[in-house]
């Protein structure tokens, strides 16, 4: 019990020393001051609290503003946002004021941009397909190399037997031997007919043309590739217009949809008058 009561005692005085009481009545004044500014704290917490959320709300609301200032400055350039400007969302409002210059010169409406993006999509479509031309010629050299390497090998067979006086007694007596030499001159004429037909006699005709693609592709290719490029780049650009405009011309369309649907069953709870039987 006596180291009980030391224990507390001494706990009693580190009290004593670190809130500045010497006994009950001190300590009761320092409780209520302690108190007071706990209370003072909490309001001014609270006070805080409050100019942040009343600020915060003035903030989003001069931020607001500026969006909706931005947005009706921008459709005031596009034609077909003059009623659905309000249905036109920020983001889209920023891509549309990229291309304000060009809406001052020109009505920039949903019909032109349609159009536009035709024509754009026409001359891709022929680029890509010049582009592709030469393609197919390389394709097509392919093939022409293929039945000349198969030519060329034929006919070094055939030299082979044509020339063997061994080959030739065969020839003479076994039917055999004698097919296969005729098919090996079947075949060799008839690359040279197909070659022929196609232009190409050799090795030499074949390189005369790989040289004329080649120096053709050097020279065009580079440039018609840099156009599609810059059509592909146009036709996003001109559909990314497209796209914000048709955007906001559905909201209002759809918006305008519920108003009159909400418009006739009001009509129609006029006309229909309060249920009397109940």
């Amino acid at each position: 019990m006596e180291s009980n009561k030391e224990s507390y005692e001494s706990s009693i005085q580190k009290y004593k020393e670190s809130l500045r009481f010497s006994n009950e009545k001190e300590f009761y004044e320092r409780y209520k001051e302690f108190s007071q500014k706990k209370e003072n704290r909490l309001h001014q917490i609270t006070y805080e609290k409050e100019q942040i959320q009343v600020e915060t709300k003035v903030l989003l609301q001069a931020e607001e503003a500026i969006k909706m200032a931005k947005i009706r400055e921008v459709s005031s350039h596009y034609p077909d946002l003059r009623t659905a400007g309000r249905y036109l969302s920020y983001e889209n409002a920023l891509k549309l004021e990229k291309h304000v210059d060009i809406a001052k010169k020109t009505p920039v409406t949903l019909s032109v941009i349609e159009k536009a993006v035709k024509n754009q999509e026409d001359d891709l479509y022929k680029l890509k397909k010049d582009l592709k031309i030469f393609q197919t010629e390389k394709d097509h050299l392919n093939k022409i190399k293929d039945q000349i390497t198969k030519l060329e090998k034929t006919e070094q067979e055939l030299d082979k037997v044509t020339n063997s006086p061994s080959e030739a007694a065969k020839r003479l007596v076994s039917k055999k031997t004698r097919q296969h030499y005729e098919e090996l001159q079947h075949e060799a004429n008839h690359y040279r007919d197909n070659l022929k037909e196609k232009g190409y006699k050799g090795p030499e005709d074949l390189s005369k043309r790989q040289g004329e693609i080649k120096g053709l592709e050097e020279k065009v290719v580079p440039s018609i590739e840099k156009e599609i490029k810059a059509k592909e780049h146009t036709i996003k650009t001109i559909s990314g217009i497209f796209d914000a405009i048709e955007q906001a011309a559905r909201s209002e369309e759809h918006a305008q949809q519920r108003q009159q649907i909400r418009s006739t069953t009001i009509n129609r709870s006029k006309k229909q008058g309060p249920d009397l039987s109940r």
